[in-house]
């Protein structure tokens, strides 16, 4: 709980990404507020979330059917473009990448 409340007083001067909180609020057994937490990074494209499917911090969030589809999101938003164009080339070209 400490921590999370340091993370949240840091937030009032500099960026913290929401990814990091996910796993502090999971944690403490508040699901609904980890899950909100990533939605929050996925839609800012947060970097933290490259490590969705190997953050051993994220575990107690696995068995929920909500961390899968958001796994599925991430992998499809972060392929799309590729293999819609081709090529990570024509991604920075087309201003996707």
């Amino acid at each position: 709980m400490r921590r999370i409340a340091e993370l949240e007083k840091l937030s009032e001067t500099r960026y913290v990404s929401p990814y990091f909180l996910a796993p502090a609020h999971a944690a403490l057994g508040d699901l609904e507020l980890a899950f909100s937490r990533l939605e929050e990074a996925f839609a800012e494209r947060s970097n933290g979330m490259t490590f969705l499917i190997t953050d051993p911090n994220l575990d107690d969030l696995r068995p929920d059917p909500r961390f899968a589809a958001l796994v599925r999101r991430v992998a499809c938003r972060d392929a799309a473009p590729v293999a819609l164009l081709g090529s990570p080339v024509h991604v920075r070209q087309a201003g996707l990448g």
